[in-house]
């Protein structure tokens, strides 16, 4: 990210030894740490919002979602106009099995 090699780390080490001195180093390190610690996880939960942003609004994310939690286990098909029809009974035939049924009934 910054392109900062082994001896540039190191020449930017002495010059900090040399400016802040051998105590204040290791408080100053602790600062910075916990400093980039709290970057660190800032960073991290505006990554998550974001992506929650996302899901929200790309609908192709929640279709992938949707049928990676739930497999389709059943292909039933795509049915076209010149599939035969059902052998269901109509609601004409029920009509005539109730009216025989009723005058047997009458009897």
């Amino acid at each position: 990210m910054f392109d900062i090699g082994w001896a540039e780390m190191l020449v930017l080490g002495i010059v900090v030894l040399l400016v802040m001195g051998p105590r204040e180093l290791p408080t100053m390190l602790r600062m910075l740490g916990r400093f980039a610690g709290r970057l660190r996880g800032l960073s991290e939960s505006f990554r998550r919002q974001l992506d929650d942003i996302s899901r929200e609004v790309d609908p192709r994310a929640d279709l992938q979602r949707l049928t990676q939690s739930h497999p389709f286990e059943e292909d039933v098909g795509t049915p076209t106009l010149f599939d035969a029809p059902s052998e269901s009974p109509s609601p004409e035939s029920d009509r005539d099995a109730s009216e025989t049924g009723d005058d047997d009934a009458r009897r």
